[in-house]
């Protein structure tokens, strides 16, 4: 599931990246997929670890 959702982004920033092949646009994709990887790999389990300790079902 993870691995679909990090591989269909990477799929789409591929087809626009072939529509327009300039060098800044894709400066651009790889910082918003630098981005992401960070977003996914730091804040994500960050927020679920600060959701897990809130004691929700007990």
């Amino acid at each position: 599931m993870k691995g679909m959702e990090l591989a269909y982004p990477f799929r789409k920033t591929m087809a626009i990246s072939s529509l327009t092949p300039s060098r800044s646009n894709m400066n651009v994709i790889l910082r918003w997929l630098r981005f992401r990887i960070f977003l996914c790999r730091f804040l994500i389990p960050l927020f679920l670890f600060f959701f897990n300790s809130i004691p929700f079902f007990t």
